[in-house]
């Protein structure tokens, strides 16, 4: 039994140690490509007295960039008030201005705001207006809130994205990754950093990932506001840069969207005109669907014969495939494909309890041998642990900060391809016997430390020395290589449960409750086991009349 390590206890400003990590590393790496602003930053905040670095950090750390001074309160940081105005002194903190009250007042509580208000609240939320209303004495609530309360907002908050984006290589990760890792919460591999084949290489691209990130967050807050504000976001897009994978991705899949929100809004002439610049998919299948949509079923047909010829991945190909199936039943057009795969079916009449419908099928199949319930953790983890070297080998650009749990090109469909020789050795050693051996070790040594394929929590010894006795080593390397060739797709859609009858062998079972449908994910995982002749099946489940009328 595995004993849980003590939390350990963090420094008080380790905030501080970890913000000076990262700037650290952007101006080592990235200094020639730092604007004027970005580089006066670093040298000024390396010349602030410890306090005031560790309070700058603290309140540039908080999603306002507004604070109220009489809330600040850090064990750690002497003499606050005095600190504050060291920053403001120094140009990281400035003084609020009434005219930015529509911005800040949102930082004051209800009970500040009924001191200075002549009438009690109504609202939840209170408009800058009603602040700035004068009273018979010439006097406003905002002026006497100004009054009680200095305000000040964080600078360089710009300055310290753009330090973020180059440490980080994105903007949803902060310094929480950090903070995961020091208590022992999450754990990382130990791969070199890849100095010479950093992700950024010039300014120019630097500020397409800014303008695209303010684009995300543009969108989200028009996404609904209709056709004209939605073509606007699309035009302001950054260009796709033919020389940067990841932003190019970045950038078609944020198109996409749009795209898909002015179908909704039945903008089809605007949709289609995106869909034709991404191409990434599913941008040929909508194309295909807004042609059948109009009464163009040639047009649709011809979209699903270019992707038949070369599919951008397994999922757009199925599409095509069912769809032109679907088209020739009109009898328009000649068309036949592929013999859709037809699993086969169990139907079960459970008693219902108060578990997910996996688990109560896993505890109907335990009584006749091991039945665990894995979705996709069991095939990925045991291929993420045979393959983990692999995962993290030292591929050009692919690892470029401490906090990656994949490799940078993980979701790129060359990912196979820039590894072939490495995963075609592996496959041999495999087949030779080593499984077990690779899978066991890496389970027992890399216990706990981030893997795009491992799911720690669904896995445990048993399952893995089980499965590696009942499921051969043919089977394996079937799975592991449709797995392999189109990650980003393939690592789900797998059956809900394995089970091993104690008469032996092995089972995948997809589990389906009442109204449940097969996904295309799940049979395109079933048209290999077909090919691979590896048994599984669907169990169906249907509900006894008796559990379902104890439920009211």
């Amino acid at each position: 039994m595995r004993t849980v390590p003590s939390t350990p206890k963090l420094p008080a400003d380790y905030y501080l140690q970890n913000f000076n990590t990262l700037l650290d590393f952007v101006f080592s790496n990235y200094r020639h490509l730092l604007n004027e602003e970005e580089r006066h930053f670093y040298h000024a905040f390396n010349h602030l007295v410890t306090d005031s670095q560790r309070l700058y950090v603290r309140l540039a750390s908080r999603s306002s960039e507004f604070i109220r001074c009489k809330s600040l309160h850090y064990p750690e940081i002497q003499q606050t008030g005095k600190t504050v105005t060291n920053l403001i002194d120094s140009g990281f903190l400035s003084i609020a201005e009434a005219s930015d009250a529509s911005e800040w007042v949102s930082i004051f509580t209800r009970a500040d705001l009924a001191e200075v208000l002549p009438a009690p609240l109504k609202d939840k939320q209170v408009d800058a207006s009603v602040l700035q209303a004068q009273d018979l004495f010439g006097q406003s609530p905002l002026a006497l809130l100004m009054a009680n309360h200095t305000i000040v907002k964080t600078r360089y908050r710009a300055t310290l994205q753009c330090y973020r984006l180059l440490f980080f290589g994105n903007l949803q990760q902060d310094f929480s990754a950090f903070v995961l890792r020091d208590l022992g919460k999450r754990s990382y591999e130990p791969y070199p950093i890849d100095h010479t084949n950093l992700p950024f290489t010039s300014r120019r691209q630097i500020e397409a990932y800014l303008h695209y990130y303010h684009c995300c967050d543009v969108y989200e807050s028009v996404k609904t506001q209709g056709t004209e504000a939605l073509v606007e976001i699309q035009r302001s897009l950054p260009l796709l840069q033919a020389d940067d994978r990841t932003l190019s991705r970045r950038l078609a899949k944020l198109s996409n969207r749009i795209a898909r929100q002015l179908e909704r809004c039945n903008a089809l002439d605007e949709a289609s005109e995106i869909y034709r610049t991404t191409r990434r998919p599913p941008a040929r299948e909508r194309l295909a669907r807004i042609a059948h949509k109009r009464g163009n079923t040639a047009q649709a047909f011809a979209l699903c014969q270019e992707i038949e010829a070369d599919p951008g991945d397994a999922e757009e190909l199925m599409f095509a495939q069912q769809f032109s199936t679907r088209l020739a039943k009109t009898g328009s057009i000649n068309y036949v494909g592929e013999t859709t795969v037809k699993p086969p079916m169990q139907r079960l009449k459970l008693e219902k309890l108060s578990l997910p419908v996996e688990l109560e099928c896993a505890l109907h199949y335990a009584k006749e041998g091991k039945c665990f319930y894995v979705e996709n953790a069991l095939v990925g983890g045991m291929f993420g642990l045979a393959t983990w070297d692999i995962l993290f080998a030292p591929i050009a650009g692919a690892f470029f900060h401490p906090f990656q749990s994949a490799p940078a090109d993980f979701q790129e469909s060359d990912f196979y391809s820039q590894r072939e020789s490495l995963f075609e050795k592996r496959f041999s050693q495999i087949n030779n016997g080593l499984l077990a051996e690779l899978a066991l070790d890496n389970f027992h040594y890399k216990y706990g430390i981030a893997n795009p394929l491992v799911s720690w929590q669904r896995l445990d010894r048993q399952l893995l020395t089980l499965a590696l006795k009942r499921i051969s080593t043919p089977d394996w390397l079937h799975l592991f290589d449709y797995l392999c060739k189109d990650i980003r797709n393939n690592r789900s859609g797998l059956p809900d449960l394995v089970f091993f009858p104690d008469t032996g062998g092995y089972r995948f079972i997809e589990v389906k409750g009442p109204g449940d449908r097969l996904q295309k994910n799940q049979l395109r995982w079933m048209q290999h086991f077909e090919q691979g002749n590896i048994e599984y099946s669907v169990a169906l489940i249907e509900y006894s009349l008796d559990s379902a009328s104890r439920e009211y």
